[in-house]
């Protein structure tokens, strides 16, 4: 987990769906999600009712996609 990102999908699979829907604390999501995509190719769709990104982290991904958005997320929140 990365400090600063708080994860609003449900922990339980049974009240989940195979998306991770997160916030950043004090930052505009709209930005963060095009430095996800331009910066990394991290397909994504904002949220904007709850400030929040949506990935898609379903079963056709490859753990790789999961380390490379993660990585890219850490980035954007280095710089600030």
């Amino acid at each position: 987990m990365l400090a600063g990102v708080e994860v609003l999908t449900p922990s339980r699979w049974d009240h989940a769906a195979a998306m991770t829907t997160f916030t950043l604390a004090g930052r505009d999501m709209m930005p963060v999600a095009r430095q996800l995509w331009e910066g990394a190719k991290v397909g994504n769709r904002t949220v904007p009712e709850y400030n929040a990104i949506r990935l898609w982290t379903t079963y056709y991904n490859h753990a790789r996609d999961v380390t490379r958005a993660l990585e890219a997320l850490a980035r954007i929140l280095r710089s600030g």
